[in-house]
């Protein structure tokens, strides 16, 4: 039976944490730094390569046609509202988890003396950093949060200038395409990239960082927990549905989405759960598919997580003002970056950007998407199935 990439990213997490601890056991550490951490790094090299890239063009065509949502009035505009406002929550609830619960903590990347710790900034400061004076600099330094203001300014400004900016989506779209196959290719090489930076991690940590690394699993699903009692229930009771019926009315699409890993499948149970709360068609016909493609608070939510947990275990402080870059850039890349292969893996080097954390941390927790994935999809449906009930509006209890 073929595995599908994300079970292979597993596996070689599996096989690499397997042959860390061997090594470390046979005093071999240093071998594993020698001849194994470079195919790693040359992984991380080709995702760094194309991040940047693949990111802006999909931002850039992604607000674009933000302009075709337009035509459907307020239901457009509320359930865009909905969706940025709901994944922001979600990005609050995964880094507070992750504080709380100190992920990451007692383990430390030995080899990484040297990683340079970002000076910590006041929160003002920041936010002004946040737009970008040279957009070649902000390009050239890998600034994602000063990429993606950019990013969204040109989309709204080729949004204005209406059919004339069209030849300049075409080239946008096309080298999203471009850069999209280049993408599929990297990626399959992924499991190869995280089995030896998973053997050299384990090499130099040993057992402590297996047991961090389960632990981080765990917190992951109680954000997911929190988020989906806080955040869909507090929308059910918002609107009108009540807590008990909309969790009566969708559980069962939140099974499937937990079972199957997948929101485009699990559609037809929204749609089920939906009309069960008297949810209008037009609504229901527009949320759902949109929400599919672009509302990711699941993928946001344990993307922060990682961030934290990985700042952590390379050193690197996260302050308040870091805490909102962050937040910005989860939000962002869970919303504008649709359609990306790989796209939580892909897009998480932009969350670690933000923070300052090197970006050798996605392949380390990469293999863990496999294990998240369930929660993290059954997260994004039903937070698509909750915006859908607050666009639509105070209601009758079902």
């Amino acid at each position: 039976m073929k595995m599908n990439l994300s079970m292979q990213m597993l596996v070689a997490t599996v096989l690499g944490a397997a042959a860390g601890l061997v090594l470390q056991t046979a005093g071999a550490a240093d071998m594993a730094r020698v001849y194994i951490a470079p195919i790693g790094t040359l992984f991380l090299n080709l995702i760094q390569m194309i991040i940047i890239p693949l990111i802006f063009s999909t931002l850039v065509t992604g607000v674009y046609e933000i302009d075709n949502i337009k035509k459907y009035g307020s239901i457009g505009v509320k359930t865009i509202a909905a969706f940025f406002i709901m994944t922001l929550i979600s990005t609050a609830i995964g880094l507070g988890v992750a504080e709380i619960f100190g992920v990451g903590k007692g383990v430390s990347y030995e080899a990484a003396v040297g990683v340079t710790v970002p000076p910590a900034v006041s929160v003002i400061k920041t936010i002004i950093n946040f737009v970008p004076s040279n957009i070649y600099k902000a390009l050239s330094s890998g600034d994602m949060v000063a990429i993606v203001i950019f990013g969204v300014f040109l989309g709204i400004g080729m949004i204005c200038s209406k059919e004339a900016a069209r030849p300049l989506y075409d080239v946008f779209s096309a080298g999203k395409a471009a850069i999209s196959n280049v993408t599929s290719f990297i990626m399959k090489l992924a499991p190869i990239g995280i089995f030896a930076i998973v053997t050299e991690t384990m090499a130099v940590n040993g057992i402590d960082m297996l047991l961090s690394m389960a632990g981080l699993i765990v917190v992951v699903y109680i954000g997911f927990l929190l988020n989906n009692l806080l955040v869909y229930g507090g929308s059910a009771i918002i609107s009108g549905t009540g807590f008990g019926n909309f969790y009566k009315a969708t559980l069962g699409a939140l099974v499937f989405a937990f079972t199957s890993q997948t929101s485009a499948a699990a559609i037809p149970f929204e749609n089920e759960a939906l009309d069960k709360l008297k949810v209008s068609d037009t609504v229901k016909s527009f949320v759902i598919p949109l929400g599919s493609a672009m509302h990711k608070n699941g993928t946001a939510l344990y993307q922060c997580v990682f961030t934290v947990f990985l700042a952590n275990y390379y050193g690197v402080e996260i302050d308040p003002s870091l805490f909102i870059a962050v937040m910005i850039a989860a939000t962002v890349s869970a919303m504008g970056t649709a359609g990306i292969p790989q796209g939580g893996m892909v897009t998480l080097g932009m969350v670690l950007a933000a923070a300052g954390v090197p970006m050798e941390g996605v392949s380390l927790v990469a293999g863990l998407i496999a294990i998240i994935g369930m929660g993290s999809t059954a997260n994004n449906v039903g937070g698509d199935m909750a915006a859908a009930i607050l666009v639509d509006g105070r209601r009758q209890k079902a």
